[in-house]
């Protein structure tokens, strides 16, 4: 990470990699958020993920609909995507 940025941008880092590779790079970015301060922005369309977010805002149609931060999440995972009906699941939802 050239430079030591503070903030870190993150579009889809796990989209082409396999399961053992793509833990290991989300193991990577919570380590540079939760041990080196950075504030990691991640979007994905992978709920798998959410598992590793302090926060998760869940977008459709480029408004934000729902968010879970900290104690409001449920334990393991947000539950964020068995919480919305059927109809408002499609993939392609941000996290």
């Amino acid at each position: 990470l050239v430079g030591n940025p503070r903030i870190l941008l993150c579009d889809e880092p796990t989209a082409a990699l396999d399961t053992q590779n793509a833990m290991n790079t989300m193991a990577l970015l919570r380590n540079l958020a939760h041990d080196q301060g950075r504030l990691v922005v991640l979007v994905t369309h992978d709920h798998r993920l959410e598992a590793y977010a302090d926060r998760i805002l869940l977008m459709e149609d480029g408004r934000i609909i729902r968010e879970e931060t900290g104690k409001s999440r449920p334990a393991g995972g947000s539950g964020m995507r068995e919480s919305l009906p059927p109809e408002k699941n499609p993939p392609g939802n941000a996290v």
